[in-house]
């Protein structure tokens, strides 16, 4: 059943018109894809694991992408600090390496 769900959702993905968009972060640039929905857009980001967000048009989207790129960054950062590596400026080389 769940190999079912997956093929699915991947044919439903493969489906959708998609568009790649740079989305400028407090932490760097990120590229991001924006898939349509029946709803809206969906929202990964490759380069951050863990991104994917939803939004009405692509302004509500694009604001979204960025929330949730600059909370994941700043999560990664966090748990750098909690394991007692020194805190410094943040670049993608640092924190996705």
């Amino acid at each position: 059943m769940f190999i079912l769900g997956r093929i699915a959702g991947m044919i439903y993905w493969s489906t959708m018109k998609k568009q790649n968009v740079k989305i400028n972060t407090d932490y760097g640039i990120y590229e991001c894809r924006f898939a349509t929905d029946t709803r809206g857009y969906v929202v990964t980001c490759p380069s951050v694991a863990g991104v994917v967000t939803w939004g009405k048009n692509l302004i509500e989207a694009k604001k979204m992408a960025k929330e949730a790129i600059e909370l994941c960054v700043e999560s990664k950062v966090q748990d750098n600090v909690d394991r007692g590596i020194a805190a410094r400026r943040v670049s993608k080389k640092d924190v996705f390496a």
